[in-house]
């Protein structure tokens, strides 16, 4: 199940909003990622090692951006509202 519709019909309209603020950036992120993988096939890649190398180390730096503020933003919103369980 995602974490959206959850967030979605929370009570606390912080949680609501936080939701929403969340799935926008991940459909930049989402659009960003296909535009990435459509700039850097094969013949792309070798030709310009060092251009790969760096737009696939910022892109990697974005992905981890964002799931660390899941884990510390998105996450705890959603255990405050009782939309998911704690996991031992």
């Amino acid at each position: 199940t995602s974490l959206y519709p959850l967030l979605a019909g929370a009570a606390d309209p912080k949680i609501v909003d936080a939701g929403h603020d969340f799935e926008a950036e991940l459909e930049t992120l989402r659009a960003d990622w296909f535009d990435y993988l459509g700039a850097w096939g094969d013949d792309e890649a070798r030709r310009d090692w060092n251009g790969f190398r760096e737009q696939t180390r910022a892109m990697m730096a974005r992905l981890r951006t964002r799931i660390a503020r899941e884990n510390a933003c998105l996450y705890p919103l959603a255990l405050k509202g009782a939309l998911i369980p704690l996991r031992a």
